[in-house]
C-alpha cells in the first residue's frame, strides 16, 4: 500500500500501545499511522519496521527518554523525524507513558503519534523569513538573500531543490536568481529561458501568473523538451509558484523533488510564503536601485554643473590668453607661407637653370671631333687623342649628376608644395589650437583628405566614403585634423608596400546606437601582425625601423583627452586593417 501524499499535515493522532525494548513494538496501532507513515497498521504491529523509519540521529534520544519513563512512571514527550514509505522526511510528536509490569514481561507503552510536519517547517520558516528579512534591511545584495532564502527552504525539507528565477520585463525571459544545490550545467540551461504557458513549471507559472504544478516531470506536456536534463539531474516533480507583487510577476519560486509527488496542504503554504518573501527581497532590491540611480543621477548633474562652470571659467582664462597666440601663431604661418613660396620659386629656378644647362655640349664638342676625320687625325699627330675619351667620360658623369640635381630639384618642389598647402590648411584651425567647440565630423574628415590628397594620388590610392548623418560632436578641432592625417599617411604608406590588388582606403561615418559617432579609416595594405595590435598605441613601439613609433601613441592621447577612444582591427598579415574612432556625443 503506498502512502497518501494528498492527506492532510496535522491529522488526528493516531493511538498506539504496544512494548518497549529498545524500539517500539506495536501491539496495536490507529489506522491513521498509515496516513503519517505510509505504512498499513497490519505491516507495522508486531514488527520492528518503526524502528527503521526513525532518523538515526533521533533515535538515541526516543530511546533515553522511554527509558526515564519506565523508571519513574512518568509520562515522556518526543519531537522526532521519520521516513515514509515513499521516502520524504516528516516530523512527527509522540507523547505517551511507560510501565514495567510485575510478570517479568516487556515493558509496556501507549500513547499518541501525530504528524506536525506542518507546524514544524511553519515555525522554522517563520524564523528563517526573519532572519532573511533582516539581511534585506540591512543592505545584503539581493544574490545572498535569495541564496539564503533557498538555503533555509531546503533545510525544511531536506529532499528538496529549490530555484528562484527574477523575471526580465523587456525580454519575456527568466534569469538565474539563486538555485545553489541544482549543478552549473542546469542553471546555464534554464537561464534566459522564455516563458510561456507549456514552457516547464517556471516558464509557464510566469507566464500565466499561477502556481504551476507538475507531479510527474516524464508524463507531463510542459516538460516534453526538457526530459533529458530532467533525467541527468533524476528529476521528478516540480512546482513553481509565480512571485507576484503589486499584480506584477516579478519571478518564480520552484521547489524540485525526485520522486513523484503533489504538494500537500502545508507545502503549499510552505511555497507561497517563500515566494512572498523573494518578492520582498526582489522588490526591494529594484526600489533601491532606482533610488540608487536617482542619486548617482543626481551627483552626475551637480557634477556636470560644476564642471561647466570650471569649464566657462577656464575658457575666458583661455580666450585672453589665446587672443595673443592666436594673431602670433597667424603671423607665424604667413611668414612660413612666404619663406616656402620662395623656397618654390627658387626650387624652379633650380629646375629651369639644369633643364637648360650647357652639359650636352661637350657631348657634342667629342661627338664632332670623333666624326670628323681631318680633326680626329690633327689629334692623334698632336697626341691629344685621348682627350676625346675624356671629354665623354666627363659627359656622361656631369649628365648623370644633372639628373640626379632635377630629379632632387623636383623632390623640393613637390615638397614645398605639399608643406604650403598644409600650411594653408592649417592657418584655418590656427584660432583653434585649444579651443573645445562642437563641429562636424565629415567637413574635418575632408580637411584631413586634402592634406594628404597630394601624396594618395602619386600613389595610385583612391578613397571611397560613406558618410551617415551623425550628431555634432565636440573636440579640439587641430588635434582631431593631425589624428585623421597620421591615420590617412598610415594607411597611405601599408598600401604602398602592397604590390598586388587595388589600392583603396575607405572612410566611412556613423552612429553607433543613440549616444557615439563612429569614424572607420579602413586600408586593403599591409595589415597588422596578430602580437603588435595589443603594442600598436604604446608610446614607442613602431613596426618601422626608420623611425620612432610615437603618431599612434599620440592620436590615442588626443582621443582619449577629448572623451573618445580608438581601435584597431587586423585579419593578419597583408589583410589591411582599420581603425576606428570612437566619440561619446
Amino acid at each position: 500500500m503506498q502512502e497518501n501524499t494528498n492527506s492532510p499535515e496535522g491529522c488526528h493522532p493516531t493511538p498506539y500501545r504496544g512494548f518497549f525494548n529498545g524500539s517500539h513494538l506495536f501491539q496495536d496501532i490507529g489506522k491513521s499511522c498509515e496516513d503519517i507513515t505510509g505504512f498499513s497498521s497490519d505491516a507495522l504491529i508486531g514488527k520492528p519496521t518503526y524502528k527503521d523509519l526513525i532518523h538515526p540521529e533521533d533515535f538515541s534520544e526516543i530511546g533515553t527518554k522511554v527509558h526515564q519513563s519506565l523508571d519513574h512512571g512518568l509520562p515522556y514527550r518526543l519531537v522526532y523525524r521519520i521516513r515514509t514509505r515513499s521516502g520524504k522526511e516528516k516530523w512527527v510528536s509522540e507523547l505517551g507513558i511507560g510501565a514495567k509490569p510485575e510478570n517479568g514481561e516487556p515493558p509496556q507503552i501507549r500513547g499518541f503519534i501525530s504528524d506536525i510536519t506542518h507546524l514544524k517547517r511553519a515555525h522554522d520558516a517563520n524564523q528563517a523569513h526573519k532572519e532573511v528579512l533582516e539581511l534585506i534591511t540591512g543592505g545584503v545584495n539581493l544574490n545572498c538573500v535569495l541564496r539564503k532564502l533557498v538555503d533555509t527552504a531546503e533545510a525544511l525539507v531536506p529532499d528538496m531543490y529549490c530555484s528562484v528565477l527574477i523575471l526580465d520585463p523587456e525580454t519575456k525571459t527568466l534569469l538565474e536568481g539563486a538555485a545553489p544545490s541544482l549543478p552549473q550545467w542546469y542553471r546555464a540551461a534554464v537561464d534566459g529561458l522564455p516563458i510561456g504557458e507549456k514552457v516547464g513549471s517556471c516558464g509557464a507559472a510566469a507566464a500565466t501568473g499561477k502556481r504551476v504544478v507538475v507531479p510527474d516531470i516524464l508524463d507531463h506536456p510542459n516538460w516534453a523538451f526538457f526530459h533529458e536534463l530532467a533525467k541527468r539531474l533524476e528529476l521528478r516533480a516540480c512546482w513553481s509558484q509565480p512571485i507576484i507583487t503589486d499584480n506584477q510577476v516579478l519571478g518564480t519560486f520552484a521547489m524540485y523533488y525526485r520522486y513523484v509527488s503533489q504538494p500537500s496542504p502545508g507545502e503549499i503554504d510552505l511555497i507561497n510564503s517563500y515566494a512572498h518573501i523573494a518578492g520582498i527581497a526582489i522588490q526591494h532590491a529594484r526600489s533601491l536601485g532606482t533610488l540608487q540611480r536617482t542619486n548617482r543621477d543626481l551627483d552626475i548633474k551637480i557634477k556636470l554643473k560644476n564642471k561647466e562652470l570650471q569649464e566657462v571659467r577656464e575658457e575666458l582664462i583661455e580666450a585672453a590668453h589665446f587672443a595673443g597666440m592666436a594673431e602670433i601663431a597667424t603671423d607665424v604661418l604667413h611668414n612660413v607661407g612666404n619663406i616656402l613660396n620662395t623656397f618654390r620659386i627658387t626650387s624652379q629656378s633650380v629646375l629651369e637653370k639644369l633643364n637648360h644647362s650647357s652639359f650636352g655640349t661637350l657631348h657634342r664638342v667629342a661627338t664632332s671631333f670623333r666624326e670628323d676625320r681631318p680633326k680626329a687625325e690633327l689629334l692623334e699627330k698632336m697626341g691629344e687623342d685621348k682627350l676625346i675619351d675624356l671629354i665623354l667620360k666627363l659627359e656622361r658623369a656631369l649628365s648623370q649628376e644633372k639628373q640626379e640635381l632635377i630629379e632632387d630639384a623636383l623632390k623640393m618642389q613637390a615638397s614645398g608644395d605639399k608643406i604650403l598647402e598644409i600650411v594653408r590648411a592649417q592657418q584655418k584651425y590656427t584660432d583653434y589650437t585649444q579651443i573645445e567647440e562642437f563641429a562636424h565630423l565629415t567637413t574635418l574628415v575632408e580637411d584631413a583628405v586634402t592634406f594628404v590628397a597630394g601624396g594618395l594620388a602619386k600613389s595610385g590610392i583612391s578613397i571611397e566614403r560613406s558618410y551617415s548623418p551623425v550628431s555634432p560632436i565636440k573636440i579640439h578641432k587641430s588635434k582631431l585634423i593631425n589624428i585623421l592625417a597620421c591615420l590617412l599617411t598610415n594607411a597611405k604608406e601599408a598600401l604602398e608596400a602592397v604590390t598586388e590588388g587595388d589600392r583603396k582606403i575607405w572612410i566611412k561615418v556613423f552612429m553607433e546606437g543613440t549616444g557615439t559617432v563612429c569614424l572607420t579609416i579602413r586600408d586593403s595594405g599591409r595589415g597588422i601582425r596578430p602580437e603588435h595590435r595589443d603594442k600598436i598605441f604604446h608610446q614607442g613601439f613602431s613596426t618601422k625601423s626608420e623611425r620612432p613609433g610615437i603618431s599612434l601613441h599620440m592620436a590615442a592621447n588626443y582621443m582619449k583627452e577629448m572623451g573618445g577612444r580608438i581601435e584597431v582591427e587586423s585579419d593578419g598579415v597583408g589583410k589591411g586593417a582599420c581603425f576606428c574612432l570612437k566619440f561619446v556625443v
